[in-house]
Order: C-alpha cells, then structure tokens, then sequence
C-alpha cells in the first residue's frame, strides 16, 4: 500500500540517503520529495530513476506529487522541517497529502546515535469513526511517537520541536 512516510529529526543529508536504501528492502515504492537545487545533470535523472522528487520550495506541483502515489502506487517520503536546519515549527504538508489522499503515516528515524533506522508504528489519519483526525491531534501523536529518539540525530543541535 501506499503510505505519508515522515522523516524526523532530519539534520543530515545522510538520512535521505540511508531511508531510501533501508526502503529498498520493503515493499514500498518511495516517492521522496527533495528541493529542487540538488537536480543536477546527470545525478538528478538517475535520482529520478530511483523515486526522487523534486520540488521547487516556493511553488510546489502538489497535483503532480499526488498523481505518482495514485498512479504509480508510490509512498510520499519527505522531511517535516522542510529543511536540514533547526527552526521554529515544522511544516505541516504531510498531513494535507495524508488528508488529501487518505493515507496513513509512517513515522521514521535515524537514530546515529544508537546506528538504528526505526519504522514507528503507523498513525491513521482517521479515528475510529472512520473521520479524519485533526492536524493537532496528528501532531500530539507524533510528538508522543518522536518524544523517546530526541537528541539521537546526526547534529542534536539542529532538532527542531513538533509543534
């Protein structure tokens, strides 16, 4: 199936590198979304060959972004913080894409610390009802999720909060 897989904390370049190799072992087809700058001549078609996304921060193709997962049957991998730096809240496109496509989340980690690279348990995006949870009631869930791995990151100092 197709899933929102999140990468969190992401501080390294390193973690998109080491989540797609651990993904090529499972049987999810990654769509992992990556800015636009690192779309080089010869490395960014073969990125592309391998699932890679690239997206131009400041005008996002969402349209494009969902037809791949509902086409192609790819999983959405992408960076809450939107960035490898530390900063104020995290970005909250996922849960729109999740919302949107009807997609449970896969909370992932790379924990360097203890050289371990976890698939949390699923978060559905619907309750038991079968509505859709809220974006602060997905947000408490990852908070709770994340809460254990703090400071395990590449650079600690770069962590940033869920909000």
């Amino acid at each position: 199936g197709s899933y929102i897989i999140i990468s969190y904390p992401h501080t390294s370049n390193w973690d998109t590198i080491i989540g797609y190799f651990a993904l090529l072992g499972s049987n999810i087809k990654p769509a992992i979304v990556v800015k636009d700058t690192w779309n080089l001549p010869v490395v960014g078609k073969l990125a592309q060959a391998a699932g890679i996304v690239f997206i131009d921060r400041d005008n996002v193709d969402f349209e494009s972004i969902k037809r791949q997962v509902k086409d192609e049957g790819r999983s959405i991998v992408l960076a809450i913080e939107g960035t490898r730096d530390k900063v104020d809240k995290v970005k909250k496109g996922f849960y729109f894409f999740a919302k949107d496509l009807e997609l449970d989340i896969i909370p992932t980690v790379v924990d360097y610390k203890n050289k371990q690279l976890y698939l949390m348990n699923k978060i559905d995006i619907k309750d038991n009802n079968g509505k859709t949870k809220s974006i602060s009631k997905i947000m408490k869930e990852l908070r709770t999720a994340y809460e254990p791995i703090a400071g395990t990151s590449r650079h600690p100092e770069k962590e940033s909060k869920i909000r």
